[in-house]
């Protein structure tokens, strides 16, 4: 059990510390709530994300993760967004960011989009994001550094630009342009110097303090910090694109020779099998006993641990499938081995003739 966050240009990890024990990732990407689920997580936060020229984490990862009691937290920048949508399912937002997109006072992903250097640079923002802009244009407001119509005109033109060149320098350059006199531009410029943590960094460490203060909690109504919560009262929807995401991170987590799931053109093959084993079977007259099916069920629970009745019903229920559709693939799968025996000696000498074709692998690989 243990508490996963997600940080990048917004909080460095060695920062965050100080607020929450938690393991640190780089930004979120996709597949990467699935590893952390996978991985033991009671707790997950998610502040930064990769997007634009890495897939960004899905959204049903997150619910997944919620429909297993995992507690969800977002804020600050990709974060903020998720849990902006994902809200209603049980996703826990904090902070000013996550309130604006929550009320629609901002819709677009790129308000908390910046440019950051790479990982070996700690991530380090080289451009200023939007939900930044605004919030320290707003305080200069507030504290009479700037009047609201010329705030106004620069957080336009901030708008205006891509979030990569977007920035507090260029608006101090364009200033003049936009109607301020130097004495404006010289105060903005001091207030911008003086104005400390940014408003994605207040609302990450707020979303850290969050965190902390629920695990201290739990663990005070001796759930324990590390406890899952219970699951809601709804699953998610086990898509075939669903599938090829767990598909994915899974045979990132085994190995070459043992890849753990499959991908859906997999799973269409293998149906595709079924299908014509039962036409080759009734064609051919082979016939199967319940002993037969009862065999190959216990065989099935045996290799994946479903050592009881009770297990078994629980992986149906998760899995989605009815006692009715398992005792069908389960008699499929027995009509399968019936036929490789009734058939022996030509699946013995086609299956020489696959591994020959399976060293294409191996060159493709490894050029042998």
């Amino acid at each position: 059990m243990s508490t996963h966050v997600f940080l990048g240009p917004t909080l460095s990890a060695e920062r965050a510390r100080a607020h929450l024990d938690a393991e640190y990732h780089p930004p979120a990407e996709q597949g990467d709530v699935l590893r952390a689920i996978d991985r033991g997580a009671t707790a997950i936060g998610i502040v930064d994300g990769f997007f634009q020229f890495v897939p960004s984490i899905w959204h049903k990862e997150v619910l997944l993760a919620l429909e297993r009691g995992v507690r969800v937290y977002g804020a600050a920048s990709m974060g903020a967004l998720r849990a902006a949508e994902l809200h209603p399912f049980g996703m826990v937002g904090v902070g000013r960011v996550y309130e604006w997109y929550a009320s629609g006072l901002i819709e677009d992903d790129d308000e908390v989009a910046v440019a950051h250097a790479p990982a070996e640079f700690g991530y380090r923002a080289i451009s200023d994001a939007m939900v930044n802009i605004r919030d320290a244009l707003a305080r200069a407001v507030d504290e009479a550094v700037v009047p609201p119509s010329l705030a106004q005109r620069l957080v336009d033109r901030a708008k205006s630009l891509h979030y990569p060149d977007r920035s507090f320098a260029d608006l101090l350059r364009v200033a003049p342009e936009l109607g301020a006199d130097p004495s404006q531009v010289r105060r903005l410029e001091s207030f911008l110097a003086r104005q400390g943590a940014s408003l994605k960094e207040r609302d990450a460490r707020a979303m850290l303090d969050a965190m902390a203060s629920d695990a201290a909690a739990a663990a005070a109504d001796g759930a324990g910090a590390g406890a899952v919560h219970p699951p809601p009262g709804w699953r998610v929807e086990r898509t075939v694109f669903l599938a090829d995401l767990l598909s994915a991170v899974d045979v990132e987590a085994g190995d070459a020779e043992h890849p753990v799931g499959e991908t859906s053109d997999v799973a269409r093959k293998k149906t595709l099998l079924r299908i014509l084993a039962r036409r080759e079977a009734s064609r051919a007259g082979v016939e199967l006993g319940a002993e037969d099916v009862q065999r190959a069920a216990d065989a099935f629970r045996a290799a994946f641990h479903l050592d009881d009745e009770e297990t078994t019903l629980e992986w149906l229920r998760t899995a989605g499938l009815t006692r009715e559709a398992f005792a069908d693939l389960m008699r499929d799968a027995a009509l399968i081995e019936a036929l490789q025996e009734h058939l022996a000696a030509e699946v013995d000498l086609g299956a020489v003739e696959q591994a020959r074709l399976a060293t294409a692998r191996l060159w493709a690989r490894y050029g042998v």
